[in-house]
Parts: C-alpha cells; structure tokens; sequence
C-alpha cells in the first residue's frame, strides 16, 4: 500500500492499548497464515541468555507458555506478497527475530540446564504464505486453532519461534504478530507496530538497534557482598522478612496454588486530565510513574497493608541511543520499597522518586548475584512476582486509527502484577490477579483508592495545600 492510499495527511501519534488473549475481539474476515523456514544452518550466537530468558527458558521447559502478540488494523485489503514482504522485512532489521535456543547438555536436571542461542544469517529466511480460512468468531480466544497456533509456534526452542497471521475483513485488515517473550519485550512490541506501518505507508524505516551487539545490555556484576549496588536489594528483602515481593493484602490463594486470573484495565487520565497532570507535576518537581506508585503504597497501607510496600519494577535497558529501536528482551530488575504511611502524598511522590533512581541503578545486579549475596536468606511464597511496570508509548507513530493492540498470552496466576501505560489518550492501568472473591473485591478497592489519589495532585496543586 502506498501513502497516497493512507493519506498525506495521516496524523503523527501514539495510542496503545494492553490487552489479553482472552479479551481480545477480532471481526470475522478470511485468515491467511503464514510459515517461516531458512536456508542453511543457524549459527550459534556468542551471546547467551539473559536472566530473564534463561528463567523464561526454564519455565517453558517446565510446560510454561509465555509470549507477547500486537494486534493492528490497516485501511483496505493487500495481497498476500505484500504481507510476506513485510514480515520478511522485520526479520531481516531485527537479527534477534533470526534466532532460537537449544539445550546444550541434554539434562533433564533443571539445575544442570544450560542454553545456546541460534542465529540465522541475513537473507536466509523463507515466508510462506500457506492457508486461507474463513475466520467466523467475533473473539480470537474462542477459535481454538488461531489460539492453540500461536501457543504451538511460539516456543524458544524452535526455529523461527513466530506467528503471522492476517485477517481481512470487508474494509480493513488485521494483522497479527507473535513472538516468543524471550524474543521481545513490551518496547519490542512497539517498535514491530511500527515497523509495519511505516513499511505500508512507504516511508522509510528508522534505523535498528541490535540487542546481540550490546551483549543483551549487561555490564558487570558484583563480586563482594557489600559491594554498595547490593544495598537495595538487602533493603527490600528484610523488609519482606526474606520472602520474594508479593502483593501484601489477602487474595484467597493459598501458598503453591495458582488460579485463573482476571483482568482489569481503567482510565487514571484522561488526555486532558494527564495534560493538567503534567502541569502540576512540573511546578512541584514530581514525575507520573514515581506518583503512580506512591498513589500505590498509600491505597494499598490504607487498605490494610504495611506501611511499606515491597515490589519489583521492570528496568528497561535500552540506554545507548544505538538501541533505541532495537527488538529484543531489554529488561532488568529493580528492588523498590514505597512508602504509604506518607500523609502527604507530594512529601510521598518525591520519596518515591528517589526510591525509584535507587532501584534503577540496582537493578544492573542480576538476581542471580542477588542469590549469590543472600540465596541462603531469600524464600518464595509465590510462583509469580508482586510488579508494577510503567510504559510510555508517546514517541512512537501509533495513531488511534490503526487501532493498536499489545496482546498477552493468559494463564493462572496467584499475586497483582500491574502495567502503567501513557499514550496521546492518557494514563491506564491494566491489572492482573487470581479471579477469586476476595481479590475480587480487595483489588479493586485499592485501585480505586490509587486513581483518586492521582487524580486530587491536580486539584491539590492547584490549591497550594497538602493532602491528608
């Protein structure tokens, strides 16, 4: 498609919306799929697992499925050679999309494990576009092929661990990606949306970034124990008594269940809510994610909880300008302490910010140097973590007409994990916890606590006083 046939005049902007399998509503149209192979042999790759992939790698040989899919929706209909020329295209820009894992030693021992990435060489992958289906279901998760295709194909020990599908419906197209999360992150996700776009506008693609050349953004690690980096992580597990963060409050799970989870997405600001935001937060020297957490620890200590909230926040490491459009899993993590016995949520927000700068810089130690330091301490309640994450989409070219879709697969879970998102619409929440009564009802309460809070740093600015 050319840009004549989208419009000179399309608009520059930034909408995202974070969703799951299990929510995600795609029209009837005629599916074609596509599959992926090479010519030759992949090579194996110098540079190994991160931590995140290597307990991704883990967790799928345990029978775990995790992967991240974007959903988009392009004006008017293409043929299939279009299509496989932009996926062909995405593959050749982002060398980590080339690539796949393998056990090395063959060992059934999880202890034992270990993880060689494979690369495929540029210009040796095949598209093919092999099937077309009538696609009769209003929601993707009650068609169980689409759905058990992208949980088949998006496996790291495959190659080509990726699903392309496309949907055409009587005006428009869906277009489908998914990929293996140890393949990409929640930046990758958006960097691939917009690959895509801007491939169908016929503009020209900014450069990528390489996650293999920055060595998958590591640097050092701590060699003492009292190397001052592990600090914070000292801080946060003696306030959790040495147990891994989860969400503090009762969810009705008992300890080693899993349950299904249920998701919740809400508006903090609208667009013109998050402009006045942006006001206050200038004047009075605070920042949106730092605020978001405090709003966070206060609801959570006024719902019952400690006065201080243990939790870990996803880094993303994409700090050298050569990175900033590369794909791949560009996310370490940081140990963060929040404290919601603050009455003034101003004194709070800006307690949160050096809290925060604190778990930025420490989560350059890798949590197996955490264990290293502290493994004979640390205990787990829980199969999944108590995080929070914050992602700003506003720099990328994602406009609300396309309709864009980050897209996660869905699973039990047994603790809150929650997403901040910013877009040219606002701030939201997306939140995931086990579908049981009592989360049910905790959960909520204490989100709502969160937004209300948010929302009165506006009004309180504006008036000049504290709240109480």
């Amino acid at each position: 498609m050319t840009t004549e046939q989208y419009g000179e005049d399309w608009p520059s902007s930034s909408h995202m919306l974070l969703t799951t399998i299990d929510n995600l509503v795609i029209a009837s149209g005629y599916v074609d799929t596509w599959t992926i192979s090479a010519r030759g042999a992949a090579q194996p790759s110098p540079i190994g697992p991160s931590e995140n992939e290597r307990f991704h790698l883990d967790s799928v040989r345990g029978g775990g499925i995790g992967w991240l899919a974007l959903t988009i929706e392009l004006p008017g209909h293409h043929p299939p050679e279009a299509f496989t020329d932009a996926f062909g295209a995405l593959l050749e820009r982002h060398e980590v999309l080339r690539g796949h894992f393998a056990v090395t030693d063959g060992s059934d021992d999880a202890e034992a494990v270990d993880y060689q990435r494979f690369i495929y060489e540029p210009g040796t992958s095949l598209l093919e576009n092999v099937s077309r289906t009538f696609f009769n279901d209003s929601t993707i998760a009650g068609a169980p092929a689409f759905r058990s295709a992208i949980d088949t194909t998006c496996t790291p020990f495959q190659p080509y661990p990726h699903f392309f599908a496309t949907v055409e419906h009587r005006e428009s197209t869906t277009v489908v990606c998914a990929f293996d999360h140890c393949f990409v992150d929640a930046i990758s996700v958006a960097i691939v949306a917009e690959d895509l776009l801007h491939h169908f506008r016929g503009i020209a693609v900014p450069a990528a970034g390489s996650f293999l050349s920055s060595g998958g953004a590591r640097v050092p690690q701590p060699s003492r124990v009292d190397d001052p980096r592990l600090t914070p992580w000292h801080t946060l597990l003696s306030a959790t008594d040495w147990s891994v963060p989860e969400f503090p409050l009762d969810l009705g799970v008992a300890e080693g269940d899993k349950v299904p989870s249920h998701i919740d997405v809400r508006e903090v600001f609208d667009a013109a809510t998050a402009h006045l935001f942006d006001v206050a937060a200038r004047e009075h020297g605070l920042r949106t994610y730092p605020t978001m957490l405090a709003c966070l620890a206060i609801a959570i200590q006024r719902s019952g909880g400690p006065d201080k909230t243990a939790m870990i926040i996803p880094v993303h490491t994409r700090r050298h300008p050569d990175r900033e459009r590369a794909v791949g899993w560009f996310v370490s993590n940081g140990p963060l302490l929040v404290d919601g016995a603050e009455s003034d949520l101003f004194c709070a927000s800006h307690k949160a910010i050096e809290s925060l700068t604190a778990a930025v810089l420490a989560a350059d130690v890798g949590i197996s140097s955490v264990y290293g330091a502290f493994g004979d301490r640390i205990h787990t309640r829980r199969s999944d973590i108590f995080m929070v994450s914050y992602v700003d989409y506003r720099r990328f070219d994602l406009p609300e007409s396309v309709s864009p879709k980050h897209v996660s697969s869905s699973g039990k879970t047994d603790t809150l994990q929650l997403w901040f998102w910013r877009d040219e619409s606002g701030l939201h929440l997306r939140a995931r916890y086990p579908a049981t009564t009592i989360a049910r009802t905790t959960v909520p309460t204490v989100l709502q606590t969160l937004i209300e809070l948010a929302r009165s740093v506006i009004a309180v600015a504006r008036a000049g006083h504290q709240i109480r």
